[in-house]
């Protein structure tokens, strides 16, 4: 196919590509976005439309970091070296948790908008601080998840973060449904077993005296 559309305008041929998300820290401010994606897509010839670079966020040590979205491959790649060349120094190169399945109508976990049957609608709301009257970049608003918030529970922390009770209650739930589903399926072919038994009676001898 893509040989086919070579020659025709404006026709971009693609796959699907599994993904991965790198955090690059300690890098200094004067690395621009255009400059970290280019570096990544330079891995394995990768093209510039399968990196995705998030905001350039400054830390307190006065470096700068941020997450990047590629192809698992390259991702693997950098992760095992442990880090890259940006501008005059090198950045640290950590691989992030693979996100759970998250609704971005209601911001919760495990289920999507599909099936979300909350009322309230959280479109368009920062994953931060929740709000939605900025962008991410110009985010000077304190951490706040509203997930953790709406159900009464400790909320000084960004929605599916680290400390976030409501994705970790997710997760576990997940967990033992899954376990739920291996004890039966363990038991059932447990209860065959017992069912098709072939061992023979015993035989028992009789002793005239």
């Amino acid at each position: 196919m893509a040989e086919a559309l070579a020659s025709k305008e404006r026709v971009r041929i693609s796959r699907p590509t599994m993904t991965a998300d790198i955090r690059l820290s300690g890098f200094e401010e004067s690395v621009a976005e255009t400059e970290i994606c280019k570096t990544v897509a330079l891995k394995r010839d990768t093209g510039i439309t399968n990196v995705t670079v998030g905001p350039i966020r400054r830390m307190a040590n006065g470096l700068c970091s941020t997450v990047v979205k590629c192809p698992l491959a390259v991702a693997n790649v950098f992760t095992k070296k442990g880090k890259v060349a940006l501008g005059w120094s090198s950045a640290k190169v950590v691989m992030l948790d693979k996100r759970p399945l998250q609704c971005f109508k209601y911001l919760e976990f495990e289920h999507t908008r599909a099936t979300c049957r909350n009322e309230a609608d959280r479109t368009g709301a920062y994953y931060r601080c929740g709000e939605d009257s900025h962008s991410a970049r110009d985010c000077q608003v304190p951490v706040r998840c509203v997930v953790c918030l709406g159900k009464g529970l400790p909320h000084e922390h960004r929605i599916g973060g680290p400390s976030c009770k409501r994705c970790k209650q997710g997760k576990r739930d997940k967990a033992a449904e899954k376990e739920r589903g291996e004890a039966a399926k363990s038991g059932e072919g447990t209860s065959k077993a017992k069912g098709k038994s072939s061992a023979k009676p015993k035989k028992i001898l009789k002793v005239k005296v």
